[in-house]
């Protein structure tokens, strides 16, 4: 997600969207993908939300921070931390 090329940083952020939202039909798969990636997600996704070179993808950060929330406050996800 953090890219210096904004179509570089858009793909990675519409990517990344993308996965957080189709795990959330994979329940298992989401419990074990987030095991090992969700701390590092979660980091790099609050580190570009605050880097003045990456304001132009706030909306969808935002929307990544979100579904990442929603993961982990969701029943069928066991928590990941």
């Amino acid at each position: 997600m953090q890219h210096e090329k904004p179509e570089l940083m858009d793909l990675g952020l519409q990517s990344m969207h993308a996965m957080t939202v189709i795990l959330k039909d994979f329940p298992q798969l989401a419990t074990d993908f987030y095991k090992f990636m969700y701390s590092q997600i979660l980091r790099e996704t609050l580190a570009v939300m605050i880097d003045y070179r990456h304001v132009s993808g706030f909306k969808m950060q935002a929307m990544i921070l979100h579904e990442l929330l929603t993961a982990v406050n969701d029943d069928k996800i066991i928590n990941p931390m």
